[in-house]
């Protein structure tokens, strides 16, 4: 696992729309926020609490980038349905998660006890529906990040998949 202080993997990407992204940036820190399908409520959840928080990053100088493994497809569609107003890049054949060191499944059981300690964001994510069911459904989430100089500043890999990005840390790490 990859922790804060070490040099982060490097890449350069497409999202689903704009231009494409690298990893590290010259000009700012990047948030790399890895999440399971968009289909999941949970997904949704996290995605909605990063956009809540968008500007405040924005002013900052730190930049969002979220990377999921759904299809293109389903992303082109939903990005521009939810408004994400930061860049979404899908990684289908995990490339990106393997390097980032982010996959690995948890039991079923392990899920059900974090969705039962953390009931309030399973509940929270469900008023934003479910989509359509995808094969890493159990998938666990991740997020970095990168300073400039390729340093990471902070990385939190997900041990259920209720964990949803805690905002105010990520602020504070970049």
């Amino acid at each position: 696992m990859l922790t804060a202080g070490q040099i982060a993997p490097t890449f350069e990407k497409r999202p689903v729309f704009g231009l494409p992204v690298s990893v590290p940036h010259t000009r700012y820190s990047t948030v790399i926020c890895f999440v399971r399908g968009l289909g999941s409520p949970l997904t949704r959840e996290a995605l909605s609490l990063l956009q809540d928080r968008w500007a405040e990053f924005d002013e900052l100088g730190h930049r969002i980038v979220a990377i999921t493994d759904s299809p293109a497809s389903m992303a082109q569609d939903f990005v521009p349905r939810y408004h994400v107003l930061f860049p979404v890049i899908c990684d289908p054949g995990q490339e990106l998660f393997k390097l980032y060191e982010v996959g690995g499944h948890i039991e079923l059981a392990g899920n059900l006890r974090g969705l039962a300690g953390s009931a309030r964001s399973a509940f929270r994510a469900l008023r934003h529906g479910h989509g359509p069911l995808e094969r890493n459904h159990l998938k666990l989430p991740a997020q970095f990040c990168v300073a400039s100089d390729g340093r990471l500043t902070h990385a939190r890999y997900g041990r259920a998949m209720t964990d949803v990005p805690e905002i105010d840390d990520l602020l504070a790490a970049c």
